[in-house]
């Protein structure tokens, strides 16, 4: 009797740690997307999904998580808290931004405020704040958090003034705020007025105090930054030029001392750059073509860190509008808002190119995806 009780344990503990290798494989990825039709996109969604993505073999599969909310275009995930928050990107009435908490069963709603901006469009989140930046408002904002991962109060509005020279750049745009983790700067990019902010966060006082200014090449349309995981350099997607550029410190601002295509394809000045990522290794990087192109662009960093084109895929649909690198960093997956569907890619790590994984799987207008 007691021998088959140890034996029996034994198959227990084994079956135990089978389920909890597997287990460990799959990550949860949670997918914003526009609910309703605006003047760019025809919504088709119910609010933030999360599916299930297997890195032992790229596969993804869905969930019974969901939570409907309007538009909401983009995300940021706290595994910690088992957070999530989002804006609601809206114009005129139900511009704002919410809150949820998550489990491996459910998504529940906690609260919801004011975006204080027309089209919120980026959110992250700096310690106990969340910032936000709302495009048609060209402004950026900064939330407390509560102890229950509720928002708490505006703590501060930073309007932006001036334009730029097209016709996209009639006012500020403000479409990303982001931390450099390196240097904890906090970085609001204006597309409308081609310039990059560099803040201080200051906790004590809750406020955002500006440190200095980065002009770019009149009319590129800033969009959105990356930064090197080692080294203290930034990538900034330029959407309406259609370039990257590789910023370097100098004092206490950035310079730009590379300027590249984003594209290898002619005219691409209408490439519609949407989203931009570094590979964890640092070794290269990766840019989203809309347009005309759909692609998903790659680049070399070379040793001091400025960029060398490799190549270009298909996104495998229409408009790329974000894609984002697994924690092994073995695939790309990349969301086509306009073809409703979610593309994975086999990213080989000796040599950054991208091949088609043969996996996708449909998604409504999915615009934003974020690992826990």
């Amino acid at each position: 009797m007691i021998l088959l009780f140890i034996g029996c344990a034994e198959q227990t503990s084994e079956i135990s740690d089978d389920m909890t290798e597997e287990k460990s494989q799959k990550v949860l990825l949670f997918v914003g997307t526009y609910t309703d039709q605006e003047g760019h996109v025809n919504g088709k969604a119910e609010g933030v999904y999360a599916l299930t993505f297997n890195v032992s073999d790229g596969s993804l599969s869905p969930t019974n998580l969901k939570a409907q909310t309007t538009n909401p275009s983009y995300l940021v995930v706290d595994a910690v808290s088992k957070n999530i928050y989002c804006v609601n990107e809206k114009v005129g009435e139900g511009e704002q931004i919410s809150a949820f908490s998550y489990t491996d069963d459910s998504i529940t709603f906690i609260n919801s405020l004011p975006a204080n901006g027309g089209a919120p469009c980026y959110i992250t989140k700096v310690g106990d704040y969340l910032l936000t930046a709302n495009y048609v408002g060209g402004n950026f904002a900064m939330y407390s958090l509560g102890e229950q991962g509720e928002i708490g109060q505006l703590k501060q509005v930073i309007q932006k003034k001036g334009k730029g020279k097209t016709s996209r750049q009639e006012a500020p745009h403000a479409h990303m705020i982001t931390q450099n983790p390196h240097t904890e700067e906090i970085f609001a990019v204006d597309l409308g007025t081609d310039e990059i902010t560099i803040y201080d966060l200051d906790p004590q006082e809750a406020l955002l105090k500006e440190i200095s200014v980065i002009k770019l090449a009149a009319g590129s349309g800033p969009r959105h930054v990356d930064f090197h995981p080692s080294e203290n350099l930034v990538y900034v997607l330029n959407e309406l030029d259609g370039t990257i550029d590789v910023l370097s410190k100098q004092g206490n601002t950035y310079q730009s001392v590379q300027n590249v295509k984003s594209t290898a394809q002619k005219n691409n000045e209408e490439a519609g750059c949407a989203a931009i990522k570094v590979h964890p290794s640092g070794q290269y990087l990766y840019a989203s073509n809309r347009g005309p192109f759909n692609t998903i662009s790659q680049f070399k960093i070379q040793e001091d860190g400025q960029l060398e084109y490799i190549d270009e895929i298909n996104s495998g649909g229409e408009v790329p509008r974000d894609f984002t690198i697994d924690p092994s960093g073995q695939y790309l997956l990349a969301a086509n808002q306009n073809s409703n569907n979610i593309v994975v890619f086999n990213l080989d790590t000796e040599t950054g190119q991208l091949t088609p994984s043969g996996v996708q799987m449909a998604a409504p207008t999915p615009v934003c995806l974020k690992f826990e």
